[in-house]
Protein backbone atom coordinates (compact mmCIF):
# COMPACT_ATOMS: atom_id res chain seq x y z
CA UNK A 1 0.00 0.00 0.00
CA UNK A 2 1.21 3.50 -0.83
CA UNK A 3 2.27 5.75 2.00
CA UNK A 4 1.23 8.96 0.24
CA UNK A 5 -2.16 9.38 -1.42
CA UNK A 6 -4.59 12.11 -2.41
CA UNK A 7 -7.49 9.74 -1.91
CA UNK A 8 -9.66 10.86 0.98
CA UNK A 9 -7.90 14.23 1.27
CA UNK A 10 -9.60 17.61 1.17
CA UNK A 11 -10.36 18.42 -2.48
CA UNK A 12 -9.57 22.12 -2.10
CA UNK A 13 -6.82 23.09 -4.55
CA UNK A 14 -4.69 24.74 -1.86
CA UNK A 15 -5.05 21.73 0.44
CA UNK A 16 -3.91 19.42 -2.38
CA UNK A 17 -0.93 21.62 -3.17
CA UNK A 18 -0.02 21.86 0.52
CA UNK A 19 -0.23 18.10 1.09
CA UNK A 20 1.75 17.31 -2.04
CA UNK A 21 4.42 19.91 -1.29
CA UNK A 22 4.81 18.61 2.26
CA UNK A 23 5.04 15.02 0.98
CA UNK A 24 7.78 16.01 -1.47
CA UNK A 25 9.74 17.62 1.36
CA UNK A 26 9.36 14.57 3.60
CA UNK A 27 10.95 12.26 1.01
CA UNK A 28 13.82 14.63 0.28
CA UNK A 29 12.51 16.26 -2.88
CA UNK A 30 12.25 19.81 -1.49
CA UNK A 31 14.26 21.09 -4.45
CA UNK A 32 11.33 20.49 -6.84
CA UNK A 33 8.53 21.96 -4.69
CA UNK A 34 8.59 25.39 -6.34
CA UNK A 35 8.51 23.88 -9.83
CA UNK A 36 5.65 21.58 -8.79
CA UNK A 37 3.61 24.48 -7.38
CA UNK A 38 4.22 26.59 -10.49
CA UNK A 39 3.11 23.76 -12.75
CA UNK A 40 0.10 22.85 -10.58
CA UNK A 41 -1.15 26.45 -10.56
CA UNK A 42 -0.49 27.06 -14.25
CA UNK A 43 -3.76 25.65 -15.58
CA UNK A 44 -7.13 24.36 -14.43
CA UNK A 45 -8.13 22.10 -11.53
CA UNK A 46 -7.85 18.93 -13.61
CA UNK A 47 -4.26 19.80 -14.46
CA UNK A 48 -3.57 20.46 -10.78
CA UNK A 49 -4.89 16.98 -9.94
CA UNK A 50 -2.84 15.37 -12.71
CA UNK A 51 0.40 17.07 -11.68
CA UNK A 52 -0.22 16.41 -7.98
CA UNK A 53 -0.95 12.73 -8.54
CA UNK A 54 2.23 12.43 -10.59
CA UNK A 55 4.22 13.98 -7.73
CA UNK A 56 2.54 11.71 -5.16
CA UNK A 57 3.59 8.69 -7.25
CA UNK A 58 7.12 10.06 -7.23
CA UNK A 59 6.97 10.41 -3.43
CA UNK A 60 5.87 6.79 -3.11
CA UNK A 61 8.65 5.61 -5.41
CA UNK A 62 11.24 7.51 -3.40
CA UNK A 63 9.79 6.19 -0.14
CA UNK A 64 9.91 2.60 -1.46
CA UNK A 65 13.52 3.04 -2.62
CA UNK A 66 14.54 4.27 0.82
CA UNK A 67 12.68 1.44 2.56
CA UNK A 68 14.45 -1.25 0.54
Amino acid sequence: MSKYTLEGKDGNAYAIIGYTAESLKRVGLADIVDAYIGDAESQDYNHLLYVSQRMIRRCNQKHEEESS
